[in-house]
């Protein structure tokens, strides 16, 4: 007679182990009806549905949210759009933040809190309400925006820094490092109209900036500590490249390509 009671008891801790652990996993609408009600379940991996959301969704802990795949996979994955994101560094396990794939009406932002660490990753994104950073950055603190179409204003601040492959409409993307590898500003595209196109600055080490191609804006780039290599600036109304030699005291520019600016570099 304890054989079974055995097999009953190891069948519960299994079942058990299984629910916990799809715990972990929830969908939207399905399981939630909002992504915050999700997000606040303490899952670490959030799947949204197709569809609107009026919500500005509060990320403070390490999470991956996603759109909801197809069941068909020669269907493209749908884009849910939500009013907007704030992600707040406030706590002490340096929280992972992975977004992908949605669509942001409104603004998307980011507050460190304390000089608190972490990693945020924004990529495939449509953010319609640019982008800024809030706060002091951690001794570990990264951003990294890739691939992403925005709308408006960029600032990223944090000790290490990735704004890659994303193009920038009606802006001007800011991208600063606390040290760290330096900031780093690789392939992306500026239209304009905007002041000025792209920035780069960072604290204690050289930033790059590469393969980037700025039109229309007035400034097209400005180093305040870095180099630039491989760079367009096209209809730019004012100077393609600005140099600031208060802070970048030993600047290299080389490979870059100035097309019908005001001025070429300043």
């Amino acid at each position: 007679m304890r054989r079974p009671t055995c097999w009953m008891l190891t069948a519960f801790v299994l079942v058990s182990a299984a629910a916990s652990a799809s715990a972990q996993t929830v969908h939207v609408p399905g399981d939630y009806a909002t992504i915050q009600g999700a997000i606040n379940s303490g899952a670490t991996l959030v799947y949204v549905g197709t569809g609107s959301y009026s919500e500005t969704v509060t990320l403070q802990r390490t999470m991956t949210l996603l759109p909801e795949p197809t069941t068909d996979p020669r269907m493209p994955t749908p884009i849910p759009l939500v009013a907007g994101m704030s992600i707040v560094r406030n706590s002490t396990d340096d929280p992972v933040v992975y977004v992908r794939g949605f669509h942001f009406s409104g603004a998307v932002t980011q507050t460190n809190v304390s000089g608190r660490s972490g990693i945020t990753t924004i990529e495939g994104c449509r953010l319609d309400g640019g982008f800024t950073t809030n706060g002091c950055s951690g001794p570990d603190d990264a951003i990294k925006i890739r691939s992403c179409v925005i709308t408006g204003n960029v600032f990223v601040w944090a000790y290490f820094t990735d704004f890659s492959g994303n193009m920038v409409w009606k802006g001007r993307a800011t991208v600063a490092s606390n040290g760290g590898n330096g900031a780093l500003l690789r392939d992306n595209l500026v239209i304009g109209p905007s002041t000025d196109g792209l920035l780069i600055t960072s604290n204690d080490t050289y930033g790059l900036m590469t393969g980037n191609t700025v039109v229309g804006v007035t400034t097209g780039y400005t180093v305040m500590l870095g180099t630039a290599s491989g760079n367009v600036a096209q209809d730019c109304g004012g100077s393609g490249f600005v140099n600031k030699p208060a802070y970048n005291s030993n600047p290299t520019f080389t490979g870059n390509i100035v097309r019908r600016c005001g001025n070429g570099f300043a």
